[in-house]
């Protein structure tokens, strides 16, 4: 098991909410991508995976601290399996821009986070 602690890292998510599905249902996509950003922030933490599934993007890709990239499906993937597990997971500087139908979303986090590692051994 390897433990590491994320000091500053910049996150930018690749969330399934889109500006014109946003508009349609009345509310700003700025504030429809705060909140699917806190909600997927609450998913990691309790390893939700069903709530990630239905918030990251079907093209989403992680970088992982290690330099890993993932997919969605991977991602998930390693919470199921509890090979990711985050303890605590504080986001700040929460900035969302809007540029006609698209959204992105950046902020800096401080993270403590468990990876097991397999060794392949008995």
């Amino acid at each position: 098991m390897k433990r590491s602690l994320a000091i500053v890292t910049l996150v930018i998510f690749a969330l399934a909410v889109s500006v014109p599905l946003a508009w349609s249902q009345g509310g700003s996509a700025e504030q429809q991508i705060r909140t699917a950003t806190n909600d997927l922030m609450a998913a990691v933490l309790k390893a939700d995976t069903d709530a990630m599934d239905k918030i990251l993007a079907d093209d989403y890709t992680g970088v992982r601290g290690d330099g890993s990239v993932l997919t969605k499906a991977q991602e998930i993937e390693k919470y199921k399996s509890g090979a990711i597990k985050y303890e605590t997971n504080d986001v700040q500087d929460l900035k969302i821009r809007v540029y006609g139908h698209t959204a992105v979303s950046t902020s800096l986090s401080s993270s403590k986070n468990i990876h097991r590692v397999h060794s392949g051994m008995g």
